[in-house]
């Protein structure tokens, strides 16, 4: 028997098309090590497969316009789509995002949130999407498959972080 996996994720397939996605971790790290894995925006692309370009377009206080090109694929079909998200931050705390441009989602938009564990710390990822670019029933298993993904990334180089810092 395989070891649990330390990433919970569920989605949700909703009327028309729309999918509500729900994950989770933990992970032996401070919430301020987690904070600089999630808004290293810039970076993004490096440490997560399916983010091909993350740029800042704009910043204003708390606030960012980020412009994010994202490989989505299901069994042999590909498509690269773009969002550009409007981000506000609650530093060290939460980050929401709204996908401003719609051009490949009808509606994207959801939040990262960080909380101390104890001697770890937890994050939560909730997004609610309709993409214009899939047929409905690719929908959930392209999202779920695309977050564990997403999250398992993220999980991975908040630990290199904090081995790096720790060292």
């Amino acid at each position: 028997m395989g070891a649990r996996s330390p990433i919970a994720v569920e989605v949700h397939c909703l009327r028309g098309g729309a999918v509500d996605i729900q994950g989770s971790f933990s992970a032996p790290a401070t919430t301020a090590c987690a904070w600089s894995v999630l808004t290293d925006y810039g970076h993004l692309g490096r440490f997560v497969p399916s983010i091909l370009c993350s740029r800042v377009q704009s910043t204003d206080g708390d606030s960012l316009m980020v412009l994010q090109q994202i490989a989505g694929r299901f069994l042999i079909f590909s498509r690269t789509l773009q969002v550009l998200l409007d981000i506000h931050e609650d530093p060290e705390h939460s980050i929401s995002f709204t996908d401003v441009s719609r051009r490949d989602f009808a509606f994207y938009h959801g939040d990262w949130a960080l909380s101390d564990g104890s001697g770890s710390v937890e994050v939560r990822y909730e997004a609610q999407a309709k993409p214009r670019t899939f047929p409905p029933f690719w929908a959930g298993q392209l999202f779920e498959d695309t977050a564990r993904s997403q999250l398992e990334a993220v999980r991975a180089e908040i630990l290199r972080r904090s081995r790096q810092h720790a060292s």
